[in-house]
Order: C-alpha cells, then structure tokens, then sequence
C-alpha cells in the first residue's frame, strides 16, 4: 500500500522506510533475525535470504549513510 501512495505522490518516499519484512508477533525470531541476534536457528521453513537483504539496505540506507 505504501509503494501505490508513493507512486500517486501521496507519500514522499524519503519518509518511507520501505522493503522490511513484517515481524509478526507470532515469529519472534523475525524481530530477534532483523535486529541483529541470530544466536538462534533459523526456523527450517523461513529463508534468512529475503531478510538479510532488506536489513543490509536498510542498515545502508538509514544507519550508515
């Protein structure tokens, strides 16, 4: 929904932290995953590709730059 508002112009997407992956409460090890413990395994049905990703850009994006 962000990215279509960002594409009418609704939004500016410099205000906009976009490509995070939600951290449903019901997966605890999203939120621990995205944040940077991974002292935990991966659960064998999640990718950690997809999030290693967007928190490399983010982290780019937001933290380093």
């Amino acid at each position: 929904m962000l990215d279509r508002l960002i594409q009418e112009r609704v939004l500016n997407p410099d205000r906009v932290i976009a490509g995070m992956l939600h951290p449903s409460g019901n997966c605890t090890y999203r939120i621990n995953y995205l944040i940077g413990d991974r002292s935990a395994l991966v659960p064998h049905a999640t990718s950690p590709v997809p999030y290693d990703q967007v928190r490399r850009a983010f982290r780019e994006r937001f933290v380093t730059a």
